[in-house]
């Protein structure tokens, strides 16, 4: 039951924080709600586009010969998923910034883009999975046995599916709670770099969306090499490592903003 409570809190917690975020950031920068749903739509746009391509690539590589060695599978998984999540999420984001919220120039309306765009994947990666979790936790051994009848091989993978999740220790979800929190962070960091190129700053205004690519690479390789040879806790380190040079990135371009079109004391567009 104890964990139960904790998945509902971080389901919650997840939930809720990332609207009083955005309602916290309307009010202290004077940005538009239609930024943060801008931002939202391009999390989601580029994972419309780039999950069906990964799926195909999946499907494809074993019919044409493809079958590397785990040890090797996991390094080359490491780099498409990297370079792929890099690539289409910062085309995303650019593509909407550029074309589609033309009203979102400068650094405040970056901050609440990145903010639409990690919340959106914090929701969503989160709150559905909590309730998946909840559900096996409260009424999985009814489950397990229902499987039995029907499909035993089906009903021994659930059951053990259903003793993993209930040997979760209790600081997990507090520390799931935490990468979103860093994941955020660095949203708010490559929606920066991605104004840059829309706000085409010189001397190569596409040079910001290719450093932003690779920053979203090396966000998600580093986080995955360390969760696969040191556990969970040493990649949340490593996501704590980006998201303090996250918030140097976010607080260095603040001083450096002169293209906002909002200032500080004008009302927030409707």
């Amino acid at each position: 039951m104890q964990l139960t409570i904790l998945f509902a809190l971080e389901g919650a917690v997840v939930f809720f924080g990332v609207i009083a975020f955005a309602w916290w950031l309307r009010r202290r920068l004077g940005t538009r709600w239609g930024t943060w749903f801008w931002g939202a739509v391009s999390f989601g746009g580029s994972q419309v586009v780039r999950l069906p391509l990964l799926l195909l690539f999946t499907t494809l590589l074993p019919q044409l010969g493809f079958n590397p060695a785990p040890g090797t599978a996991f390094w080359f998984n490491l780099v498409v998923l990297s370079l792929t999540s890099g690539l289409f999420e910062e085309t995303a984001r650019y593509l909407v910034l550029r074309y589609l919220d033309k009203d979102a120039r400068g650094w405040r309306d970056a901050v609440m883009f990145g903010a639409g765009h990690g919340g959106s994947e914090a929701i969503l990666i989160i709150v559905p999975s909590m309730i998946n979790n909840i559900v096996l936790l409260s009424g999985g051994d009814a489950l397990v046995e229902q499987a039995r009848a029907i499909a035993p091989q089906q009903a021994t993978q659930l059951a053990a599916a259903l003793e993993q999740m209930r040997a979760v220790a209790w600081w997990m979800p507090p520390l799931a709670v935490w990468e979103r929190v860093a994941a955020i962070g660095f949203h708010i960091a490559a929606s920066i770099l991605i104004m840059q190129a829309v706000l085409k700053i010189a001397p190569r205004p596409l040079a910001w969306w290719g450093l932003a690519v690779l920053y979203h690479a090396a966000f998600n390789a580093a986080v995955l090499i360390g969760l696969r040879f040191g556990g969970f806790v040493i990649s949340e380190l490593v996501a704590t490592v980006f998201l303090v040079f996250s918030l140097y990135l976010i607080f260095r371009f603040r001083r450096q903003d002169t293209a906002s079109l909002i200032q500080p004391n004008e009302p927030a567009k409707a």
